[in-house]
């Protein structure tokens, strides 16, 4: 049996439990949310709640995993590689999310967000080895599009978000 996963889930973990529980300490901290009847409207807060508690949940999925993994190895730690390469897809996130923000004013939620989800879901398919043809290009347009079109669907009409 082979032992997915990498040595960073746990910190991976750990920091997705901080961020919920600084979350959900910011969001009962906010009057706005907590002090306020809405009637049987669950409120503002219930879609943070929602995103925090998915959050607190897979930052323990991963802790859990990564120590049943531990555990099957008999307690060893393992081998430890370390690259610098390793950071070139987070920087490149971190680098495009600000661009995204950027742009986003000027050229609307549906343009940038399309831009964006192809970006990714190209790079991603890149980095698992995937061969670039022109079908499966097409396919990550299409996939991008469909992607945009879902999240734009969801916050603008359904939950009536105002979008750029």
């Amino acid at each position: 049996m082979e032992v997915r996963g990498t040595r960073g889930d746990p910190v991976t973990g750990v920091v997705l439990l901080v961020l919920t529980v600084v979350g959900f300490w910011r969001l009962y901290g906010n009057q706005d949310v907590t002090t306020l009847d809405f009637g049987n409207d669950p409120g503002p807060g219930l879609f943070p709640k929602l995103l925090l508690w998915a959050l607190g949940l897979a930052g323990l999925w991963l802790i859990v995993q990564a120590l049943a993994r531990w555990r099957a190895r008999g307690g060893e730690a393992g081998a430890s590689t370390w690259e610098a390469r390793r950071l070139l897809l987070p920087g490149l996130m971190m680098t495009t999310l600000a661009g995204y923000v950027l742009i986003l004013p000027r050229f609307g939620f549906l343009a940038v967000t399309c831009l964006f989800s192809f970006v990714w879901i190209l790079l991603l398919s890149i980095e698992e080895g995937a061969r670039l043809t022109w079908s499966r290009l097409l396919r990550f347009v299409a996939e991008a599009g469909v992607l945009s079109a879902l999240i734009y669907l969801v916050f603008a009409k359904l939950v009536r978000v105002p979008l750029p």
